[in-house]
């Protein structure tokens, strides 16, 4: 399957993996590992994953995901890493493009495709019908102008070279912004000077084909042809009349070559019927500047250098992120724009995140923005069932909202003819297609829904800044939730709405039923970081509601807690509210809190309520959470720590806190459900640098066994680490080294120590779990091939079989792993060679588990799960046990 992959699919998803794992945090990524324990994670499977890799690895063995198909993974995400959603979707989308072979919603403008706006007009540019002689002079002046401007020789420009030589016809489709004109422009450059191909010839009516003939030896440019906007019912009747005679002008075999340069907007190509494409706005001759075959990195980067303004520098890391995050529209336009602004170079690669100024003036462009705003309203996804006008699911209020504003000052509201439902559902749904790859995109749902969605985020901001400066009081009472964080008090603030004191009744109505638990389960739309919080004034207007309306300020004090409101919590605890418990156990949701200060303030105010009791559960959600200023601040107040500090501090990797734990007599004796200690938990987890210290604070921990019979050893054996395992050695064969007779010297061969009949041979043999298991065995259940090996080098009488008389060889013949071949023989030999130096003969065919199952039983019921067609190992095995 992984071979029907196309090539730069899979380098997207190997970028997605490699991003995934600089951004996700070790105490995140068990977190993550864990939502998909026992589905379809085993607890093997958990131990064994210790970075992302691992994790994708084991999801696409148990085919939960796929190359392109992240839905379940994004599900779990969310919940432990929210601000990385968007980031896996839109790789998802470009993986998806690439694999259907169609237009992405998503396509970049072709870096280097606009990497030069140039002016659209080219009257004075060309020759025109009237006076041939005079204008060719200055077509030939006007375009050695536009060549010596800007030009990055995108992709998209090589590829139009070649159609128009192959076919005398190139169409250049695309966005606002990407670059269509500067590429036609420099088109009709290389054709008229460079190739002497003939005359430039710009027409600006469709009528004016009319005075064309074959043989004149043309170069003709039709620029937005139908129009900026939508596309002009005249203009495409005309051309619809014409389509023969162009075909005839510019297709037909001809001795004197006439040559076409069209380009087309987006949403006016979507808009066309069938009969207006002809045999001219074909798939052959188009050049479709926003789909994923002209979204490349690198051109990217070369427009970012080439329109760098004077004594300005990128760092990587900036490039980085613009790369990442930029619109996949008007890239070119934007570089061109921030070349141009002082301004907009202060916000340096913010602005390409979200660049305001070029989606304004993309909107402006537009006829109607009524679909926009209602799928705004509704937050920023529409299920395609859901536009039959019939459907209950239409909000009708909202509805009418979108199609009472108008965003864009100035124009006329088409929109408004439809006065009844069903003409506004059609109206959105034929908005929609006409915007696809452009402002909208089509996707599929993780419900399995199609769905419409903005384009980019920024679109979405950019909708929303435009709706509240036209209505601020329709912007409180009707945006999504989420939304409301785009408000604030501060005249100063850029791209944001400003709400003046005359609002602020609206605001605190509009936010009163937000503060419900329920509403914020999804904790990215928090209202707790509302900048309107900021303003005492507000605050104080707020809480002045509550008063009137004899609300419940306790529990309003939970909610503001619970949702990061610092500010109006503050207050109300200063208006005399006493909290309870809960107050506290909610501000230590770690989600609300990037300012610990902060965090710490309003629990120092709280936790003066609390009883002793109380305060220690708050320790310990404290330590759940990861708060560390807020864990340590409770330790110096005298709250005294039990076992489940211990282990919540050592399962969040909070090194810091635990070296602060060791002073209280809690640590060596606390004892989890299962009868293991912290040093089992801190090697579980592979917390080295806490390994290290539980060790060298109490050393005789590194022989306590679990229920289970399993020791630290064995803990960390189940895990990847092999130095980690080495560390953990150390310390054990440590604490037995003393005065030994000669015979148990431990040996050396070849530099490398080797444990044969000495005291830390006999120890490791008798180091069993209640199963049996080995540390031999524990690494290769976990498929640690490094471990395995170094376990069978450094002990190598650690054959014994487990209590089901498994061997080791049955566990790596089982192993999921993709390679494995050479690591079964390698440990085959280090066994083989154990056996016959003790005067034994090794036969392969004869180590059976309690089930009767040779190793190839194991090998086959291994390639049976993964499917393989071919397996090395199983190939291998066949062999031997065929002798």
């Amino acid at each position: 399957m992984a071979s029907d992959i196309p090539t730069e699919a899979i380098d997207i998803h190997n970028e997605l993996v490699f991003y995934l794992g600089t951004q996700i945090e070790e105490t995140k990524l068990h977190q993550l590992k864990n939502l998909f324990r026992n589905n379809p994670l085993t607890p093997v499977d958990i131990v064994s994953i210790k970075n992302i890799y691992d994790l994708f690895d084991s999801l696409m063995r148990y085919t939960r995901i796929a190359v392109g198909d992240y839905t379940q993974f994004v599900r779990k995400l969310k919940l432990t890493n929210p601000d990385l959603e968007r980031y896996v979707k839109e790789k998802e989308n470009a993986i998806k493009s690439i694999v259907d072979g169609g237009p992405s919603p998503a396509k970049q403008p072709r870096s280097g495709d606009q990497g030069q706006q140039q002016s659209t007009d080219l009257a004075n540019m060309i020759v025109t019908t009237s006076d041939t002689s005079r204008d060719k002079k200055t077509a030939k002046a006007r375009i050695k102008k536009e060549k010596e401007k800007k030009f990055y020789p995108t992709k998209g420009f090589c590829d139009a070279k070649e159609k128009l030589l192959k076919t005398k016809v190139v169409v250049i489709k695309g966005n606002t912004g990407d670059g269509k004109t500067a590429i036609a422009v420099q088109l009709l450059h290389w054709l008229s000077e460079e190739q002497q191909a003939g005359k430039p010839l710009q027409i600006h009516k469709i009528k004016t084909l009319d005075f064309l003939a074959p043989n004149m030896k043309l170069i003709t440019f039709i620029d937005d042809i139908f129009g900026e906007k939508d596309a002009s019912k005249k203009d495409v009747q005309k051309w619809n009349k014409r389509i023969s005679d162009v075909e005839t002008l510019f297709v037909d075999k001809q001795t004197q070559t006439n040559f076409l340069i069209i380009t087309i907007r987006n949403e006016v190509f979507n808009s066309l019927e069938k009969r207006s494409l002809g045999t001219i706005l074909t798939e052959d001759n188009i050049i479709d500047l926003s789909s994923h075959t002209y979204k490349l990195a690198e051109e990217k980067r070369e427009l970012l250098e080439l329109y760098k303004p004077k004594n300005f520098s990128w760092t990587d890391k900036e490039k980085t992120q613009i790369l990442t995050y930029a619109p996949n529209i008007g890239f070119p336009q934007c570089c061109q724009l921030f070349y141009n602004s002082e301004e907009l170079q202060k916000e340096r690669e913010r602005f390409f995140e979200n660049p305001f100024h070029f989606l304004n003036e993309a909107l402006s462009k537009l006829q109607e923005c009524s679909a926009l705003l209602y799928l705004f309203l509704i937050g920023g996804m529409m299920i395609v069932k859901d536009l039959d006008p019939n459907s209950k699911t239409v909000d009708e209020k909202l509805l009418e909202q979108a199609f009472s504003i108008k965003l864009i000052g100035g124009k006329n509201h088409t929109a408004t003819p439809f006065c009844n439902k069903i003409g506004k559902m059609g109206f959105i749904k034929d908005s929609f297609d006409e915007l696809l790859g452009f402002l909208v995109k089509k996707e599929k749902h993780w419900s399995g829904e199609d769905v419409y969605r903005f384009n980019h985020d920024s679109i979405y901001v950019a909708v929303a800044l435009l709706y509240g400066k036209a209505t601020p009081i329709g912007y409180i009472q009707n945006c999504p939730r989420k939304s409301l964080r785009y408000l604030t008090t501060s005249e100063t603030a850029t791209n944001m709405i400003v709400i003046s004191s005359v609002h602020y009744t609206d605001m605190c109505e509009r936010l009163l039923p937000e503060f419900e638990c329920k509403a914020y389960l999804d904790g990215t739309s928090s209202i707790g970081f509302l900048d309107v919080w900021n303003d005492p004034v507000f605050v104080e207007r707020f809480v002045g509601l509550l008063d009137d309306r004899k609300d419940d300020k306790l529990a309003l004090i939970n909610k503001a807690c619970y949702s990061g409101a610092a500010e109006c919590a503050l207050y109300l605890l200063s208006e005399g509210v006493k909290p309870d418990k809960y107050a506290a156990l909610w501000l230590l949701i770690d989600r609300h809190w990037n300012d610990s200060n902060r965090q710490v303030c309003l629990l120092k105010k709280i936790v003066v309520y609390l009883n002793d009791e109380t305060k220690v559960d708050v320790l310990n959600k404290a330590c759940y959470s990861g708060a560390e200023e807020c864990v340590l601040y409770l330790l110096s107040e005298g709250v005294k720590p039990d076992r489940e500090t211990v282990f919540s501090v050592v399962r969040e990797g909070r090194v810091k806190v635990l070296r602060k734990l060791l002073q209280y007599d809690v640590t060596p004796t606390a004892r989890d459900k299962y009868n293991n200690n912290v040093l089992h938990m801190a090697c579980e987890y592979q917390r080295e640098e806490m390994v290290t210290l539980l060790w060298d604070t109490y050393p005789h921990l590194v022989h306590d066994t679990g229920w289970s019979g399993q020791t630290p050893l064995h803990a960390v054996a189940w895990g990847t680490n092999c130095s980690m395992f080495q560390t953990v050695e150390r310390f054990v064969l440590n604490s037995l080294y003393r005065v030994e007779d000669q015979q148990h010297k431990c040996e050396s061969v070849d530099g490398r120590v080797v444990h044969r009949n000495c005291v830390c041979a006999q120890y490791m043999a008798q180091l069993v779990n209640d199963d049996g298991t080995t540390v031999l065995h524990a690494s290769c259940v976990s498929g640690n091939r490094e471990l395995c090996l170094y376990i069978c080098r450094s002990y190598p009488a650690l054959t014994a079989v487990s209590k089901n008389d498994r061997h080791c060889l049955h566990y790596i013949a089982g192993s999921l792993g993709l390679d494995v071949l050479d690591w079964f023989t390698e440990c085959e030999t280090h066994v083989k060679q154990y056996l016959e130096s003790t005067g034994r003969k090794y036969d392969i065919t004869t180590i059976l588990d309690c089930n009767g199952e040779s190793v190839l039983d194991k090998a086959r019921e291994r390639a049976k799960f993964l499917g393989t067609q071919n397996d090395p190992l199983l190939d291998h095995l066949i062999k031997v046990f065929g002798k």
